[in-house]
């Protein structure tokens, strides 16, 4: 699994959760989302996924464990980033 993009972003989740970033994986050769959304919440990160589509229209669904260790991986680049970004306003 690849973190392809991520832009930090604000917005409200809903339910005490906090959009933080917008961001994109590969988790697979063949298989990337985009558009993700990495919530913060009270109970740790959450990935809100646009309509996952298989075939024949029908809502293909993903193991929450899976979904747990994008969220996971996801913060850990954003927090990554908002530290690199802090370190240039440091410097400058």
């Amino acid at each position: 699994m690849e973190i392809l993009y991520l832009e930090p972003c604000r917005g409200h989740g809903g339910g005490g959760a906090m959009m933080v970033a917008r961001f994109s994986v590969k988790l697979t050769p063949y298989l990337q989302l985009h558009n993700l959304r990495l919530l913060e919440t009270p109970n740790g990160p959450k990935v809100h996924f646009p309509a996952i589509t298989g075939g024949g229209g029908k809502v293909a669904t993903m193991d929450p464990s899976y979904a747990r260790q994008i969220a996971e991986s996801a913060m850990a680049a954003y927090h990554r980033r908002l530290t690199i970004a802090d370190t240039d306003i440091d410097a400058a």
